[in-house]
């Protein structure tokens, strides 16, 4: 979309009607993905696509965290094509 709205993380949480420290904590569980919700530009803040806001607000996001946080700060991560056994 050439008229991309960005957003930063006191944007999308007054957005959400959440906290600051809720935005981070969806971004290190996972929920808001870098290169889908939000991009990183050098010497800035995560920025967040308005699309990708209003489509997870939505429920239209069908996307599902790629890692799973556990404690101490340390996650499981989630092969690309999914779990899947060996049978």
């Amino acid at each position: 979309m050439a008229n991309e709205e960005y957003l930063t993380i006191a944007e999308v949480a007054a957005l959400l009607k959440c906290s600051v420290k809720t935005v981070r904590n969806k971004i290190s569980a996972g929920v808001f993905q870098k290169g889908k919700h939000y991009f990183t530009p050098p010497t800035f803040g995560p920025r967040f696509k308005s699309s990708a806001m209003v489509e997870w607000i939505e429920g239209k996001d069908n996307s599902q965290p790629k890692i799973i946080p556990l404690k101490k700060g340390s996650v499981l991560r989630i092969p690309i094509n999914g779990l899947h056994s060996n049978n």
